[in-house]
């Protein structure tokens, strides 16, 4: 009889550990989308970032460093329903570089939701609202943070 126990017991641990990963994947994730466009106009642009840092972070640590973007992601700290993002750029008109430096604080909601209890749970992002920024303007598109959103927040520059 024990030995049966001890069996089932095993075998449970075996099925447990062999839990399909794909079923354990969640729709959630914290990334957000940026899209940059051109002020008075819906057009995207391309835009040249020294670095975009994350602060909070040690120093500022860098999360994205001399990039030229159209559209990028960025994610937000999962700890936080705040997230401070800095915006290191260039620009150069006529023969003249220009720096600029931009912030945008945004705030979500992070909710946690129970897949399995092999799998545990996952972090439903939602809300995305803006505390702050120094961009031209923007216009939040998606507040829900999916990963079939293309863009959740439209940036003029």
């Amino acid at each position: 009889m024990t030995e049966r126990i001890i069996i089932s017991i095993f075998s449970l641990f075996i099925v447990s550990a062999c839990v399909d990963d794909e079923l354990c994947t969640g729709k959630g994730t914290n990334e957000i989308k940026l899209l940059f466009v051109e002020s008075g106009t819906e057009s995207p642009i391309k835009v040249t970032l020294d670095s975009i840092a994350v602060s909070g972070r040690p120093e500022n640590y860098p999360v994205i460093a001399d990039t030229t973007v159209t559209a990028l992601a960025l994610t937000v700290d999962p700890a936080r329903t705040l997230t401070k993002f800095i915006f290191y750029a260039k620009s150069k008109i006529d023969t003249v570089l220009y720096g600029r430096i931009d912030t945008l604080i945004l705030s979500y909601e992070v909710t946690p939701k129970l897949i399995s209890v092999e799998c545990g749970p996952e972090f439903i992002y939602s809300d995305l609202d803006t505390i702050r920024f120094t961009f031209d303007s923007l216009q939040i598109i998606e507040s829900h943070f999916l990963p079939e959103v293309e863009t959740n927040i439209k940036i003029y520059y």
